[in-house]
């Protein structure tokens, strides 16, 4: 199962504080970027990203139809949890997309049921994910990009949990790519080491 996306800023030192002892050392180059090393002779670390410390507000961003994203994956991967959304998590809010947050609305009793995933459907949604932080994983970075057709989406990121919603490809490093365009997956993280 796909994890829902929730970003760190526990995550993005611990991969900054790396980034910056790796450029001190050509040994651990070849080391995944979740690793740490030591003066001593300590097998290296894994930070723990723990999903019982997400965040109590997962969801914080309107959506609606056109709308673009990691948020608009996240949606499309909840719903489908929820039972209620049977596409893939594109990250593009489709009529499939619409017509599940209608469900969802329709099953949490919101009015009116309009397909939009606004704040008491965002409200609702973090209620149930506060007892499923299961459901969710953290990435190492929040950064994003436009794509050829203006998109908005996330840039290659490390997980916590799992595959993340919305993640096309992992890149030789071990980073998620989130493309949605074969041209360039993981250019700047040594190529695509698998679609998903």
């Amino acid at each position: 199962m796909k994890k829902i996306v929730v970003y760190s800023a526990i995550a993005l030192l611990l991969i900054v504080g790396y980034n910056s002892l790796a450029s001190n050392s050509t040994a651990t180059q070849s080391q995944s970027q979740y690793q740490t090393t030591s003066a001593s002779s300590q097998p290296a670390a894994t930070p723990n990203y723990s999903t019982q410390n997400a965040p109590a507000n997962v969801f914080s961003k309107s959506l609606s139809y056109g709308s673009s994203g990691t948020d608009v994956a996240n949606v499309q991967q909840f719903l489908a949890d929820e039972g209620l959304y049977y596409g893939k998590d594109t990250g593009i809010f489709d009529y499939s997309t619409e017509n599940a947050i209608v469900a969802f609305e329709q099953q949490q009793g919101i009015q009116p049921a309009n397909g939009i995933f606004g704040p008491t459907e965002e409200a609702s949604a973090n209620s149930i994910l506060a007892n499923h932080p299961d459901w969710v994983t953290t990435l190492s970075n929040s950064n994003e990009y436009q794509n050829v057709n203006g998109s908005t989406v996330q840039s290659p990121a490390y997980s916590s949990n799992g595959v993340p919603a919305g993640a096309s490809a992992v890149c030789a490093d071990g980073t998620y790519s989130f493309s949605m365009h074969r041209s360039g997956t993981c250019s700047h993280h040594g190529g695509v080491a698998e679609w998903l």
